[in-house]
């Protein structure tokens, strides 16, 4: 599966690390087929919001957005960061 758009933003060492240790396992534990990924815009502020039924589905969305271009970014609720272990993962 070719990529749709290659990525526009340069991505920073968090970024490298979360898709080499991200990207292989999704690789070898899930199936997919993107469907209408060329109507993510290419460029400027989206909002793309999904209902997910599996803890990794987020790590999916994030996926998708990748692949065609754009780097994910998160909305959190507060109580992520109530955890210590998880407050340092998701700042």
């Amino acid at each position: 599966m070719a990529k749709v758009r290659p990525l526009q933003q340069k991505r920073g060492w968090a970024y490298s690390t979360a898709v080499g240790i991200v990207k292989p396992l999704l690789l070898a534990g899930t199936r997919r087929n993107w469907i209408d990924g060329e109507k993510i815009p290419a460029t400027g502020g989206c909002v793309v919001a999904v209902n997910h039924i599996s803890h990794i589905d987020p790590l999916t969305l994030a996926w998708l957005l990748y692949d065609h271009g754009r780097l994910v970014r998160y909305m959190a609720k507060q109580a992520l960061f109530e955890v210590p272990v998880l407050k340092r993962i998701v700042k």
